[in-house]
């Protein structure tokens, strides 16, 4: 909401704090051009900065993510179902062992908080969504609130799999319900 107002209003916005590429990843969905942070740099002497700046290359970065880049960005321009996306490929790697659980997803109502949550509640048609999108969605949610075996077990293995085709359901309703081609 920050990113969409301020180009409203003909500001730029810097996303400060930074730290890890699943920050980058969900600003660059939120299309936020310009960050900072310790992902980048910490603070240095003023005399370091000409040799930083000449060694800075972005592609250290986002060339290292997992998650797809810029999938789904046609849908809509605000960016949150694109870090739906981020955000189910996060859990994914979580449960292979492969680092933390996005926040917003164990609670109970946290279904009704997520990005998709939000993306879904702009759309100017939501009372014409199919019924299935608010059922799979849910489900997503309840999948990993149920889980309870360690990452990288075999039932984790098996969890990321229902995790990646109920999100695949979703996304294939969604899109017939929009009338947009479905890339995989």
């Amino acid at each position: 909401g920050v990113v969409k107002t301020a180009r409203m209003l003909g500001l730029e916005v810097i996303a400060e704090g930074v730290e890890t590429v699943g920050h980058l990843q969900l600003l660059e969905a939120l299309d936020c051009p310009a960050l900072q942070g310790y992902l980048f740099a910490k603070p240095m002497p003023a005399e370091a900065v000409p040799a930083w700046v000449k060694a800075f290359n972005i592609l250290n970065y986002v060339g290292n993510s997992a998650a797809p880049r810029n999938h789904l960005m046609g849908i809509t321009d605000t960016g949150l179902l694109g870090a739906h996306q981020i955000r189910v490929q996060e859990s994914i790697q979580y449960l292979q062992g492969k680092g933390c659980l996005p926040e917003r997803i164990l609670g109970l109502d946290d279904a009704e908080h997520c990005h998709l949550a939000l993306w879904l509640n702009q759309l100017p048609d939501r009372a014409a969504l199919p019924v299935e999108v608010d059922q799979l969605h849910h489900r997503l949610h309840q999948l990993l609130r149920d889980h309870v075996d360690p990452p990288g077990s075999p039932q984790a293995q098996q969890l990321a799999q229902a995790l990646l085709e109920t999100n695949a359901q979703l996304m294939d309703v969604l899109h017939r319900f929009l009338g947009h081609p479905h890339v995989r």
